[in-house]
């Protein structure tokens, strides 16, 4: 039993082989006659041995257009073979080999291979083999072999479609020669026609077909595409949607650079940051909910310009209200979302780029009022209830709630535009 498996490395070729063997060994010693000198060998009993024995040979090449270059070991693990007397060292012998060739082509129909082989027995001594091979057009081919010390061969083949005919005749140099006249050979071989598989019946073959398993495309290596947008559906994000190779197979419908399924506004090209919603004025405020959406504005004023009234007052730091009146807030913000968050009133409103929020709330107590029941150290304080990046526990400030006296006070205190602004 034997396999083999390749390994592409470009151009060239990485082979792997693995071969396990069985092999039955019968020995008639009635048969073998041995000289009568008067000494009994007790191995040569008269009788009929059979045993059988195993080994694996494993084997690697590397393969060139050119040349090759490999290895291998037989019997790399092998039984013993329970026979004869000393049945302890009847083992198989491992068998090391290192082989390599090269191709000379000297025109277009004539080519020379010569090759070289080293191979270690057991004991024996490293034994060399240097073969030449001389090919016309794949077609006719001779060769010669020079085994050390032992032998020298010939080879004759010829090679028609996918069959072989050769023959090679071993003659012996060494001491064997005596009793050995040599020793005669002929191969045939065919060779099979690979039957190539298309699994999917896509018209590409598997050896092809990057996707072997689902019909697809010849243009695409066999691989299918749905929305017939040329990206195939295991890399298309959007399979079932003609889209663009820049936006990994999605629709950009209005072009703006986000694919329709995050878009908000898939109709009209906008700004990521408002998810492909578009603030033409680019006031902060997205056109949807823009009153003015041509016209820079405030949030405040709902997208439209606004003249500040002369009673207008700015503040940073503290947020003053009276008791027992209505507050109006309103929120938006320049980055991510945060949320507005007044703990001891009880509500809360998450403040969103491009997009007015607002709530509204009653104060029933003064600040002072609450200093009398929780303790000196109260405050009133509206910060932010989402983390929303590392400045994050600083987003907070004071709110303090008057009476309406100490309010009006203070209102009468503060600067309004009148007194820091030119108005025209």
């Amino acid at each position: 039993i034997f396999g083999a498996y390749g390994i592409p490395l470009g151009s060239n070729q990485l082979a792997l082989g693995l071969s396990a063997s069985f092999m039955q060994y019968s020995i008639d010693n009635s048969q073998i006659i041995l000289e009568n000198d008067g000494i009994y060998d007790p191995v040569m009993d008269g009788t009929i041995e059979r045993v059988g024995g195993n080994g694996l040979t494993i084997g690697t090449t590397y393969l060139s257009d050119k040349f090759y270059v490999g290895l291998a070991a037989q019997n790399i693990l092998a039984s013993s073979l329970d026979i004869g007397v000393n049945k302890q060292n009847n083992q198989l012998e491992k068998h090391f080999y290192i082989h390599s060739g090269i191709d000379f082509d000297l025109n277009k129909n004539y080519k020379i291979q010569p090759s070289v082989m080293i191979n270690k027995i057991g004991a024996l001594p490293i034994q060399l083999d240097m073969n030449v091979k001389a090919d016309y057009n794949n077609i006719l081919w001779t060769g010669l072999s020079y085994r050390v010390n032992d032998a020298i061969v010939t080879l004759f083949g010829v090679n028609f479609g996918p069959s072989s005919l050769a023959y090679s005749y071993d003659i012996t140099t060494s001491s064997l020669a005596t009793p050995s006249s040599g020793t005669h050979s002929l191969l045939f071989s065919y060779k099979f026609k690979k039957n190539e598989r298309d699994r999917d019946k896509d018209g590409v073959l598997d050896k092809d077909d990057e996707c072997p398993r689902i019909p697809g495309l010849v243009s695409l290596n066999g691989c299918p595409d749905k929305d017939g947008d040329g990206i195939i559906d295991s890399k298309d994000d959007c399979p079932e949607e003609f889209g663009l190779k820049i936006n990994k197979g999605c629709p950009d419908t209005d072009g703006d650079g986000i694919i329709d399924k995050q878009d908000s506004c898939v109709n009209l090209a906008g700004i990521k940051r408002y998810d492909g919603c578009p603030d033409t004025d680019g006031d902060g405020l997205q056109d949807r909910y823009d009153d003015c959406p041509y016209e820079f504005g405030s949030v405040m004023n709902n997208g439209c310009p606004k003249v500040f009234t002369k009673d207008t007052i700015f503040i940073t730091k503290t947020i003053i209200d009276t008791v027992n009146k209505p507050v109006l807030l309103k929120f938006r913000s320049r980055d991510v979302i945060h949320s507005a968050f007044l703990p001891h009133f009880r509500v809360q409103m998450n403040c969103v780029p491009g997009l007015s929020t607002q709530f509204a709330f009653t104060p029933t107590k003064t600040t002072a009022e609450m200093k009398v029941n929780e303790g000196e150290d109260f405050e009133y304080v509206l910060l932010c209830n989402k983390i929303c990046g590392s400045a994050h526990f600083n987003m907070q400030m004071k709110f303090v709630v008057e009476s309406e006296e100490d309010y009006n006070k203070w209102i009468n205190s503060q600067k309004t535009v009148q007194n820091t602004l030119t108005l025209k």
